[in-house]
């Protein structure tokens, strides 16, 4: 659980809230609707923080290099309790390929931190053949990859596939000679 009482500045920051519009410009007094769009609205702005209020926020996002994400801020953004105002990420499983909440990739080398602070991130339920289901996929990152005070929790993975046909067995060995045959002593069958 992470507390503060603080209200949050917007130099650098886009705010996201389930009360905004993906429309707005991602500040204080109209934050926006998404994660996407505050991730891409920071990106694009060269802004380093997203702050997230409380709320579930269904789909898969993607983090970018050098934006960081902050869940858990009231409404306002006047506090900051990720208990009290739990900041989810519910990933939305798509009918092929792997899922998840927050996908982290090549965040790595030179350059400002990237935080991932306070969410709780939910991966779905795999749905296609051998697929599998991540809270959290990081790939290609390093030491400039920071997750702190998360809860992170996968879907299940789908069942795998049906595997290929085995092959065949190999041949049988002669058979053994037949038993002779035996009269039961009964008479054939007369014609009606």
């Amino acid at each position: 659980k992470v507390t503060f009482s603080w209200r949050a500045t917007s130099d650098n920051a886009v705010f996201v809230a389930k009360t905004g519009a993906d429309s707005n410009p991602g500040t204080l007094a109209l934050p926006v609707a998404t994660l996407a769009k505050g991730i891409a609205q920071a990106a694009q702005l060269g802004k380093r923080d997203v702050y997230v209020a409380g709320g579930v926020y269904a789909g898969s996002v993607d983090l970018a290099a050098g934006v960081s994400l902050y869940g858990g801020y009231g409404p306002g953004f006047s506090a900051r309790d990720t208990v009290i105002y739990q900041s989810a990420v519910a990933a939305v499983a798509a009918a092929l390929g792997p899922v998840w909440a927050l996908r982290c990739a090549g965040i790595a080398g030179a350059g400002a931190k990237t935080r991932v602070d306070g969410l709780t991130l939910l991966g779905a339920n795999a749905k296609g053949p051998g697929e599998s289901s991540y809270g959290l996929l990081a790939i290609g990152c390093d030491d400039r990859l920071q997750v702190t005070y998360n809860q992170v929790l996968a879907g299940d993975g789908a069942a795998g596939g049906p595997g290929p046909a085995g092959s065949n067995g190999t041949a049988g060995g002669p058979g053994k000679p037949g038993l002779g045959a035996k009269d039961i002593g009964k008479p054939q069958c007369a014609a009606a």
